[in-house]
């Protein structure tokens, strides 16, 4: 299947067949990465094989790409990114098959037809940096303001006045 993606997929009928799905993922199905990301920059392109390896597991192989734009934390810009990963998912019927789950995969759990838009959503929201930043060097700073001149402050010795009045006192009474 290319370029026209379907809304949900049976991935164990996929994984039968040894289907191919490749092909962008409309922006508009996307809920929950609007939430996480200044803008979607292209639409995700994933490029996904599935098939049934020598042991009998389910799984889905390849590769999802797409641009994003966040936050930059060091200069609190916006900061381009690539998001891109290689997908290994192991098809798994419950929690408890996915500590049967072969090295390798990744749990996805799917009993039947399940929402494509989701599972790419996960893998591009686990893509994600905790602390997006630019490159070293990247950063556009704001220029740095010069600091004020520095007026000095007669400061206030308020025991002063005591010890010149001590001191009269001292001359007075010898």
């Amino acid at each position: 299947m290319r370029d026209n993606l379907p809304d949900s997929i049976n991935p164990w009928t996929l994984a039968k067949h040894g289907a191919r799905l490749q092909g962008q993922l409309p922006r508009a199905k996307l809920r929950r990465l609007p939430d996480y990301v200044c803008a979607l920059r292209s639409e995700p392109h994933i490029d996904w094989r599935f098939g049934i390896d020598r042991e009998g597991q389910a799984y889905i192989s390849g590769q999802i790409e797409a641009q994003v734009s966040v936050i930059c934390q060091r200069c609190l810009q916006p900061c381009e990114l690539s998001l891109g990963a290689d997908v290994r998912l192991g098809i798994v019927v419950s929690e408890a098959a996915v500590e049967r789950l072969a090295p390798g995969y990744e749990p996805l759990i799917a009993t039947a037809e399940f929402v494509l838009a989701d599972a790419v959503e996960d893998e591009l929201l686990l893509l994600l940096p905790v602390f997006p930043h630019h490159p070293e060097g990247g950063c556009q700073m704001p220029p740095v303001s010069q600091p004020a001149e520095v007026v000095e402050i007669e400061s206030r010795r308020p025991f002063e006045e005591l010890r010149a009045l001590w001191q009269r006192d001292q001359s007075e009474s010898s």
